[in-house]
């Protein structure tokens, strides 16, 4: 997809290179179509690449300017190795080292610009809807320079503005939703969302920092909070009790019991005494006690939900 996103936005942007020609020099005219060729492809890439992998290189103007025309001798290089392979061996050797070594610089040098992470926006919110729409715009920029009329650039502008309610329609529609999610973590980990705001309970932040931050990213939010967690929780109507090493009798009977830690009870009591609506038990606990509990579940009746087994689980 990013292929061929690349390779359209250069033929569409093409024929308006010549606008920048401000010299008769072929090397300077050389670099200008280096620098044009980039942007044209990052803007055919860029929906994709912020859809896909959620950030944003502010360096890759500085990274095409080497790995466009390396990547161009790396090519002839390597058809030459392999045409030369069946016409005079030695020559073939030859070139093969030479593209090893031209594949080694690449790498070193894609490898140093990677090295620069402060000049990668990360983490950006972006939703399927959004790259779309974002196509679109650029296709109605695209045919506005070559209709050059009052019209496409109305619709160009619109297009922009389409981009803009979408994003704030989508931050909007996802903060005011209220849920709980427990998650498929080896260290437990539940976000409370509620009011536009997020809260997240862990003993473990490091190990659950990436699940936090693609939660934040899709939620297009940033009012998160992280706090230990705690034994008892309340969501609207419902009453959430965590089990870990300790069971902790409480008056009113929760709705939901979360299981984790390898917890160390007697599952069989314990849903006697909270007659739960939904029991779950995450992936910090060991295999043979998820199943223990739930078949002591099924024999009561009462809906299991292993995160192992079935990922995530929701409840708004």
């Amino acid at each position: 997809q990013m292929s061929y996103a690349a390779v359209l936005a250069i033929v569409a942007f093409y024929p308006f290179f010549k606008y920048f020609y401000f010299t008769k020099s072929k090397t300077a005219r050389f670099f200008t179509d280096l620098i044009l060729v980039s942007l044209a492809a990052q803007i055919g890439v860029l929906p994709l690449s912020l859809f896909y992998f959620n950030q944003f290189p502010m360096l890759f103007l500085l990274a095409n300017i080497v790995v466009i025309p390396l990547t161009t001798l790396i090519l002839w290089l390597g058809i030459s190795t392999l045409v030369l392979n069946f016409l005079f061996l030695k020559l073939a050797l030859l070139s093969g080292e030479i593209l090893k070594f031209c594949i080694s610089i690449l790498n070193l040098y894609a490898e140093w610009i990677s090295s620069f992470e402060k000049l990668v926006l990360r983490n950006i919110s972006f939703s399927s809807t959004l790259c779309l729409i974002s196509y679109l715009a650029i296709l109605l920029f695209i045919l506005w320079l070559y209709k050059r009329t009052t019209l496409y650039f109305k619709f160009t502008l619109l297009g922009i503005i389409c981009i803009q309610i979408c994003y704030l329609f989508t931050r909007q529609l996802t903060n005011t939703s209220n849920e709980v999610i427990f998650y498929n973590s080896k260290k437990s980990l539940i976000s409370i969302k509620q009011k536009g705001s997020i809260n997240f309970f862990t003993n473990e932040i490091d190990i659950n920092s990436e699940l936090i931050n693609n939660y934040k990213r899709g939620s297009f939010s940033d009012s998160i909070k992280v706090y230990p967690l705690q034994n008892i929780y309340t969501f609207q109507k419902e009453k959430i009790l965590i089990i870990d090493s300790i069971y902790y009798s409480i008056d009113d009977k929760p709705s939901i019991l979360f299981l984790t830690n390898n917890s160390n009870i007697n599952l069989e009591r314990v849903l006697k005494e909270t007659e739960p609506k939904q029991v779950i038990a995450d992936n910090s606990n060991p295999f043979y006690k998820i199943e223990h509990w739930k078949a002591t579940c099924a024999k009561r009746k009462i809906p299991f939900h292993a995160t192992a087994e079935k990922g995530f689980y929701s409840l708004k």
